[in-house]
């Protein structure tokens, strides 16, 4: 069965003389992609060669809104909505701060997210106040209080649908996760606290995994952070997963950049967001 992706809405306005109430009818077509819309708006006698040209498959996958309001070539209005765009959490982002000289840094979230929890708690206005340590640990600078790393849980935009990432066995995430989190720039400590969070999160016995990772400059893009002073570096990592099923699937395999990693005036963050599964 193929998963429907794309619902298409006609909406037919009708005006009531008597009571002068607009009134709305919808004929929903469903479909899993855009080709297959296309087709099924043919048999409404749509005029297709101009919808083509309005609605191109790679100006939608491009969009990151879920909705789209249209007129075709008869004046009637319709809706668009793209089912695998979803607003997800950033689920436990947390951050670690690296100054060998205790440097204080101002840091607060971006306007483009909103906050479902903080801790220690972010104030909208000033954010966080802190000092970094040797081993990443953050000093709350208002009250002197210690914290292993600050951490928050927010919602941006609509995060498009990942079209590469790793296969990988659920036996198999623990090491999986150890050897590709050090390429990318986290250490022994930064990786276990992410394993120990995550793996758990991954519990269909016997299946095979989805786990994607998006570009810090998606992450950047999404949820950004405003620091100052600004770091030397900044290692953002933000995964993808969702479970694919009982057997392997082939898919795009990207390429990891191996990161050199600083460790002073460094900061590291890393997070995650949830998909439904397939099962």
């Amino acid at each position: 069965m193929k998963m429907k992706i794309f619902t298409l809405v006609l909406l037919v306005v009708s005006s009531n003389v008597c009571s002068k109430i607009a009134m709305a009818q919808s004929i929903v077509v469903d479909a899993p992609t855009l080709d297959e819309v296309i087709t099924r708006m043919e048999h409404e006698a749509f005029n297709t060669r101009r919808w083509r040209s309005m609605m191109n498959q790679e100006t939608l996958l491009h969009q990151s809104c879920e909705k789209f309001h249209l007129k075709d070539p008869f004046g009637r209005l319709l809706q668009l909505t793209r089912h695998d765009y979803i607003l997800q959490p950033a689920c436990e982002p947390v951050i670690y701060i690296y100054s060998h000289s205790q440097k204080e840094y101002q840091i607060k979230l971006g306007p483009k997210i909103k906050t479902l929890s903080t801790y220690p708690h972010h104030d909208v206005t000033e954010g966080w106040s802190v000092k970094g340590s040797k081993d990443g640990s953050i000093t709350l600078s208002e009250n002197a209080r210690k914290y292993k790393y600050l951490f928050w849980e927010g919602t941006s935009g609509h995060l498009p649908p990942k079209t590469d990432g790793f296969i990988v066995h659920v036996d198999s995430l623990n090491v999986f996760f150890l050897e590709t989190l050090k390429r990318l720039g986290l250490n022994n400590n930064e990786s276990r606290d992410f394993t120990e969070y995550w793996i758990p999160q991954l519990d269909h016995p016997d299946v095979y995994y989805r786990i994607s990772f998006y570009s810090q400059a998606l992450i950047d893009h999404l949820f950004p952070l405003e620091i100052v002073p600004k770091p030397k570096q900044i290692i953002r990592i933000l995964i993808d997963y969702e479970v694919i099923g009982k057997e392997r699937m082939h898919l795009s395999t990207p390429s990891i950049v191996t990161v050199d990693r600083i460790e002073d005036e460094l900061l590291v963050e890393w997070g995650g967001v949830k998909r439904p599964p397939k099962l």
